[in-house]
């Protein structure tokens, strides 16, 4: 299939959770389009096969003890191929590795600007990806790329930079690639709203340039005469890796694009989830937040609720807001909630939400060869980084705001 087909098809929406149960199985529909499988999901209120535990295998940052950390800035936590838990808190900074209890087996990085160290909470952008078997990829400042295994470091390099200069956008490790996303070029254009899309491009595990695969919708912006910014509501490309699978999708509709070890795809799954109309109640309970002890300009107050104008945003809110990739290749896609509507605050940035969420997280799971498995519900305020082959972990705070690193278990009926 053409690159142009394929990006059309992941445009217009061929492509692509309880304490106990959820929503259920009821089969999926399959075709072939080209080279590229279909999978068709209904949705249904049916039991689920997904069951989450309502206690925590490990809870750990309580500070108590040199073995206890308290955690100032947790900004990544991965479950490898071994069950080793991995932490990143870029106020200490070093990787931190643990295991499923939560004991500590030992730590890596520390701060500076060397091989194998971190530039510290303020000293620029980290990104960390677990790679095949017990690998970490640290990604400093996009170009570069720091290698752990628990415990020590490994080697580090430098990614080649594109033949127009600068270097791309990490967002995945697969297999034995790793992938990053290439914003396309832009012409000037009048103020208004703008869906920008991105080139996903591969690189080899030593840095070296490799193909460019395909082009996807990136993000939905809002041009004004002084530049542009993410849209309030706006859909935006996400992508989840580990092991050799890895996903990509743009929440205009609920489907999902399953790619192979090479970062390309391989079937597209959707589920029979409608979309979510706008409407002045969801616009306004948004509002209420933004505005509560807001602390700009009048005239930033002014301009900000222009862009929130309902005439002014999406028809639609987007069908989702996240997706992980487990140890055992299913997926998980996190419905979208109002607060995610805050853009940069969206707490499955690893950041931490300056307004927490008042609802529990809804979670919906996927196999990976894309049947519908169910709907899981995660406790209230619990914000996931990854998920292994049967334990799901993520940061939570306490009533002080003290970050906590924590897993709860999970099953699947067979």
């Amino acid at each position: 299939m053409s690159q142009p087909v394929r990006y059309l098809l992941l445009t217009l929406g061929i492509v692509g959770c309880s304490e106990g149960g959820g929503a259920g199985r009821v089969g999926a529909v399959s075709r072939d389009s080209g080279d590229i499988r279909i999978v068709e999901n209904a949705f249904d209120s049916g039991a689920g096969r997904i069951t989450v535990d309502t206690t925590p295998a490990f809870r750990i940052g309580s500070g108590a003890d040199a073995e206890a950390p308290l955690f100032g800035h947790v900004t990544a936590v991965h479950v490898l191929a071994s069950g080793t838990i991995a932490i990143l808190d870029l106020t200490a900074p070093n990787l931190l590795f643990v295991d499923t209890t939560g004991t500590v087996l030992g730590r890596a990085g520390g701060k500076g600007s060397g091989p194998g160290e971190f530039p510290g909470s303020q000293g620029g952008m980290v990104q960390t990806f677990a790679g095949l078997g017990d690998s970490i990829y640290a990604v400093i400042n996009r170009a570069d790329v720091a290698v752990f295994v628990p415990g020590r470091f490994v080697r580090a390099f430098k990614l080649t930079a594109l033949p127009d200069g600068g270097f791309p956008m990490t967002v995945a490790v697969v297999g034995s690639s790793l992938v990053s996303s290439k914003r396309l070029p832009q012409s000037q254009r009048a103020p208004g709203m703008y869906r920008d899309s991105v080139t996903l491009q591969r690189y080899g595990l030593d840095g070296t340039l490799g193909e460019a695969l395909d082009g996807v919708p990136n993000v939905e912006t809002r041009q004004h005469p002084m530049g542009s910014y993410p849209a309030p509501f706006g859909k935006r490309l996400q992508v989840a890796s580990k092991q050799g699978w890895m996903v990509t999708g743009f929440p205009e509709h609920f489907e999902i694009a399953s790619r192979n070890q090479d970062g390309k795809v391989a079937r597209i799954v959707r589920l029979s989830k409608p979309d979510v109309p706008m409407t002045a109640a969801v616009v306004d309970g948004h509002k209420a937040r933004l505005f509560d002890n807001f602390g700009g300009s009048p005239e930033e107050r002014s301009a900000m609720e222009a862009d929130l104008a309902l005439d002014q945003l999406p028809k639609t809110l987007p069908a989702y807001s996240a997706v992980k990739v487990d140890g055992m290749g299913r997926f998980w896609v996190r419905e979208y909630i109002e607060l995610d509507g805050m853009g940069p605050m969206n707490a499955d940035m690893g950041k931490g939400p300056r307004w927490r969420p008042d609802v529990p997280a809804r979670w919906y799971v996927f196999s990976n060869d894309g049947e519908f498995l169910g709907t899981v519900h995660l406790p209230l305020g619990f914000v996931v980084h990854d998920i292994g082959k049967n334990q799901i972990v993520g940061v939570i705070r306490d009533a002080d705001d003290v970050e906590y690193v924590v897993g709860y278990p999970f099953r699947e009926k067979r």
